[in-house]
């Protein structure tokens, strides 16, 4: 139990710095102005060398809506990845690099555990999913 909690953990691990290194290389390609956020005037967008965005903008309000939808697409992302590593469907956007990894990662069970435990969550009788709360 614990061998394959550890190498499941290695795998994540080589994943997530797999997506970071490939994430690096694209930060050039994230520059962009903003228009079409219902901003007061356009907005604009630069990371430096570490991945930082920084926004320059006329006005705060500017400034915090660009800085929402930043937020929100990196998080979908990391949703998205997460999504795919349980699911053991990696070499669907990675390539067949990761068809080895995607295999372990469904031998694992990782997706089937999940369904199995929702399921429980909401039949179970002191579940507060079944209470008008």
């Amino acid at each position: 139990m614990k061998k394959g909690l550890y190498i499941t953990s290695i795998i994540i691990g080589i994943v997530i710095i797999a997506i970071y290194l490939f994430l690096y290389n694209k930060l050039e390609s994230r520059n962009q102005t903003f228009e079409n956020l219902q901003l007061n005037a356009a907005a604009e967008v630069t990371f430096d060398e570490f991945g930082i965005p920084h926004i320059q903008a006329e006005s705060d309000e500017d400034a915090f809506k660009v800085l929402g939808f930043l937020h929100a697409s990196d998080r979908l992302f990391q949703m998205e990845m997460l999504r795919r590593v349980g699911s053991g469907t990696l070499s669907e956007i990675l390539g067949k690099d990761f068809i080895k990894t995607d295999l372990y990662l469904r031998t694992v069970g990782l997706n089937e555990n999940a369904k199995r435990a929702s399921e429980l969550f909401y039949t179970h009788p002191n579940s507060k999913a079944n209470k008008n709360v």
